[in-house]
């Protein structure tokens, strides 16, 4: 399986669900794979203004401190669990890459 668009895969050892989004606690998942989009720049406009905006980059092997609530679960027809979060969230706190 391979993300698409702003999505980012995880590899999650264990995911906390149920937290209120106030009460969530920050989680963290290492980074397998990227989708074509992550690390782009974008262009949003507003009252005749454009502001270019460039995401972060997502090195493959980092890892990310999340808050649960913000990530997809996909289960493959296996059984198997996929983990993605979409690169643009606020819900990713911080990145911490492998040296």
């Amino acid at each position: 399986m391979k993300p698409i668009g702003n999505k980012i895969q995880l590899e999650i050892d264990e995911l906390k669900f149920g937290a209120v989004q106030s009460d969530a606690i920050a989680e963290k998942g290492k980074i397998i794979a990227v989708g074509d989009k992550v690390g782009d720049a974008y262009v949003t406009t507003s009252s005749n203004t454009s502001v270019v905006q460039m995401n972060y980059t997502f090195p493959i092997g980092s890892t990310i401190y999340f808050k649960a609530w913000a990530v997809d679960i996909i289960t493959d027809t296996d059984g198997k669990k996929y983990y993605f979060i979409d690169a643009n969230s606020d819900a990713i706190c911080a990145i911490k890459e492998n040296a």
